[in-house]
C-alpha cells in the first residue's frame, strides 16, 4: 500500500516513488561544467534517451574532449523540473532544471 490513515492523516509511503528514480552519470564539457559550479547555469538540455525523471539524481563529470578524460570534478544535482513536447524542442531531447546538491573535487593535485 501507497499510504493509509493514521490518526486522522494519511501516511504516505515513499518507498514506490523513491525506487524509481534513477542516478545518472553524465559528461560536461567547458564551458557549461563552469556555469554549473558556479550556479549560473541550472538548466540542461540533453538527449532524453535515459528517461530522465524529476527527483533523478545525476553527476555531472567535467569532461576535456581535447585529452578524452575526466578531470576528477563533479557537480551532483537533482531534477526539479522536465520540459518536453513542445514546439521547437526535438522529441528525442528535453530541457531539466535542477539543484545543485553537492561539489565534489575528486581532481589529482
Amino acid at each position: 500500500m501507497v499510504g493509509q490513515w493514521q490518526d486522522g492523516y494519511l501516511n504516505i509511503s515513499l518507498v514506490k516513488i523513491i525506487s524509481k528514480m534513477k542516478t545518472h552519470k553524465l559528461k560536461t564539457v567547458q564551458p557549461f561544467f563552469d556555469e554549473v559550479s558556479k550556479r549560473n547555469k541550472t538548466f540542461d538540455l540533453r538527449r532524453n534517451d535515459r528517461d530522465f525523471k524529476v527527483g533523478d539524481e545525476i553527476y555531472l563529470q567535467e569532461y576535456n574532449m581535447m585529452y578524452n578524460s575526466f578531470s576528477g570534478k563533479e557537480v551532483r544535482i537533482k531534477i526539479t523540473y522536465i520540459l518536453t513536447d513542445r514546439a521547437g524542442l526535438d522529441d528525442a531531447f528535453c530541457i531539466f532544471s535542477f539543484r545543485i546538491m553537492q561539489f565534489i573535487d575528486g581532481a589529482a593535485h
